[in-house]
């Protein structure tokens, strides 16, 4: 959804469109371990929103878990995230241009 959102203005060649297109590769281009690595740093030392270890002891309730959780789900979430929003993004400009509605570069 969020890819869709990110595909729909059509802005090819403008700055949101370039912007869109920069942050997406670099998290594409990216290893999953970096990519976890600045989120820990982020989200977990310098905003303190979640633990920066994920380390889940055996009987621990799945609610009590759940912040260890969300660091590892949001990395890889975040990088599947970038390959659909290439990807969305491309198919939307290829279908834009092969009705004329935006200019072949």
């Amino acid at each position: 959804m969020v890819a869709a959102v990110a595909a729909f203005p059509l802005l090819a060649g403008r700055l949101t469109d370039s912007l869109i297109s920069i942050l997406s590769l670099s998290v594409v281009s990216l290893p999953e371990f970096v990519t976890g690595l600045i989120l820990i740093d982020v989200l977990a030392l310098r905003l303190h929103l979640f633990p920066a270890n994920s380390s889940i002891r055996p009987g621990t309730g799945f609610f009590e878990a759940l912040p260890q959780l969300v660091l590892p789900a949001l990395t890889a979430t975040f990088v599947l995230l970038a390959y659909v929003t290439r990807l969305t993004r491309a198919g939307v400009v290829e279908e834009a241009q092969g009705r004329g509605e935006l200019p072949i570069p």
